[in-house]
């Protein structure tokens, strides 16, 4: 399949808009035939041969088999020291710590096994949007009127702002609609933006490289279309999720199904391996699921369904 690649306001010769079907390799039982996730999971992430995912519900990172085995967990709700009402974010430290971020809140944690070593309290509002770490520093979104990402030095706690930003005229609106999720390949930063099919690179300083724009794609024209004359308090959630591994970008989208049904089983795959972002293939999952998250191990993708409760499995 052709490359292509596309900078802000550009539109592409040679479009890829076909998607192709990845093979479906079924549900992972041990893990669905448990009761230990509810439907609110999010940043399913691979370390090693172990998933990890955030439960925002039960405040707890479960860490668990690639068939489904319980390993463990940390975490636990309620509104006490360690404790969480809205957890969504998470990212591994090291072996034994992990940043955890509740965005209902608005505070962040450092857990050192099953252990709450210290808090910071009082951060401004945060999303569902991945962070992630890169040298001593963590890339994430939080709620700031200039709509930048944001900059925390892990040593210091202290914050800076970097990147594009689309201006909505009205501050906080401008503040809510830059959501992104900030990703990294080690060399790189990627943002990809909540409301728009949009993923924004960036060096290590902050600089930024390129912007890869997919609304010309067919099955966002709709919705595109509708926010274009929606109110200016509601927008449409494109960037579901999107994960880096092996020099490549996996971009799960939703889209609008018809004018009552919207859905997110389509994947973007993108290549970071060359000094432009370049879409290398377009597929779609199970047709009708609602993914939340996914993560890719190898030449298999894993990929949480919110509205049954259930992960699935696919072959790249």
């Amino acid at each position: 399949m052709a490359l292509l690649s596309a900078c802000s306001g550009e539109r592409n010769k040679g479009e890829v808009t076909d998607f192709k079907a990845l093979e479906y390799l079924g549900q992972i039982d041990q893990l669905n035939d448990t009761t230990f996730l509810s439907d609110a999971v999010f940043h399913l992430t691979v370390y090693g041969d172990t998933l990890a995912m955030a439960d925002s519900k039960q405040g707890k990172v479960f860490f668990c088999t690639k068939d489904g085995r319980l390993l463990g967990s940390i975490g636990r709700k309620g509104e006490g020291p360690g404790e969480f009402l809205g957890l969504k974010q998470f990212v591994r430290l090291d072996d034994s710590t992990c940043f955890m971020r509740d965005t209902y809140k608005n505070k962040m944690a450092y857990y050192t096994n099953e252990h709450c070593e210290r808090e910071l309290q009082d951060r401004e509002p945060g999303y569902f949007t991945r962070i992630c770490r890169l040298g001593d520093d963590l890339y994430f979104y939080e709620k700031n009127f200039g709509g930048q990402l944001c900059r925390m030095n892990l040593g210091t706690d202290s914050v800076s702002f970097f990147g594009h930003a689309q201006d909505f005229e009205f501050k906080d609106i401008t503040a809510v609609r830059n959501q992104r999720h900030v990703v990294t390949d080690g060399k790189y930063l990627y943002a990809a933006r909540v409301d728009r099919p949009i993923v924004e690179k960036y060096t290590t300083e902050g600089e930024w490289v390129q912007t890869l724009d997919l609304s010309y794609m067919p099955i966002f024209k709709q919705i595109i279309e509708e926010d274009a004359i929606a109110s200016s308090n509601s927008w449409p959630c494109v960037g579901i999720d999107i994960y880096p591994v092996n020099g490549k970008l996996y971009y799960l989208v939703g889209f609008q199904i018809d004018d009552k049904h919207r859905g997110s089983d389509k994947l973007v795959v993108i290549t970071t391996d060359g000094s432009q972002m370049q879409v290398e293939s377009l597929h779609s999952l199970s047709e009708g699921w609602y993914y939340s998250t996914l993560a890719v191990s190898g030449d298999e993708l894993y990929a949480f369904e919110w509205a049954q409760g259930v992960m699935h499995k696919y072959k790249l």
